[in-house]
């Protein structure tokens, strides 16, 4: 992926070296291991892990998690559920 945005970005006349990739995570997170055909980010927190790392390779400058539809949303909740993603990074 990023690898043909910057092939887009030299064939537009744009210096492809200046181009950052950021990647936004939304997060539906459960319990059981998901199959092999399942969507990135979506999945246990050892999966997401996995999707993270492989973010990570593909030359994104940044990944950001939103959890909003994961499970405890109280404030504590959240902070913690953050807590563990950042643990994976």
């Amino acid at each position: 992926m990023a690898a043909r945005m910057r092939e887009a970005a030299r064939a537009a006349g744009r210096d492809p070296a200046r181009l950052e990739v950021i990647v936004r995570a939304n997060l539906p997170i459960v319990a059981k291991p998901l199959g092999a055909d399942r969507p990135i980010f979506c999945g246990t927190m050892d999966q997401i892990g996995e999707d993270a790392l492989r973010v990570r390779q593909m030359g994104a400058a940044e990944l950001f998690f939103d959890p909003t539809f994961s499970g405890d949303m109280t404030a504590d909740g959240y902070l913690g559920l953050m807590e563990r993603l950042r643990k994976l990074v």
